[in-house]
This record gives structure tokens, sequence and C-alpha cells, in this order.
């Protein structure tokens, strides 16, 4: 789902501000470290990465099975334009 506007609202601040604090991080230490519900945090991240502020990247971190997704701000300097 893309966000039809770039109007950041209270929950995507919330999640700019954790990554920016926190750097690279997996969607379950976000919802640990917001208290956003999981599905919330999964739906508003998609959003920024829709608007270009956020990216979601896979890293192994054992040789087998899948590898983690993690999520980092794009330009950790966004967050002093908010």
């Amino acid at each position: 789902m893309i966000c039809k506007t770039n109007m950041i609202n209270e929950t995507q601040s919330k999640l700019i501000k954790c990554l920016s604090i926190n750097g690279k991080m997996l969607r379950s230490e976000i919802v640990e470290y917001t208290d956003i519900p999981r599905t919330t945090t999964y739906d508003n991240l998609s959003e920024l990465i829709g608007m270009g502020l956020v990216i979601k990247f896979p890293k192994r971190t054992v040789k087998q099975g899948r590898p983690k997704i993690f999520f980092q701000l794009k330009n950790p300097f966004y967050l002093h334009k908010i």
C-alpha cells in the first residue's frame, strides 16, 4: 500500500524517530521499541518505503535459513525536517 500524499502521520513519525535513534532494526525490534502493533508497524513501514524514506533489506545472520529483514532510514538526517 503506497501513501497517496507525502503527509507523515503520528505512527510514521514514531517509526522514523525509532529508526533514527537505533539505526537498522528488525520489525520485531521496532514493534518492541515503539509498542505499535505488528501489522500497523508493517503497513506504515510499507508506506514510508513507498515515500522513499525507509529502505528494507535482507541480511543473513546464520549460514542456513531465511535472511532477516531489516529496516532503516534511507537518509538518517531526514528527522530534522519533520
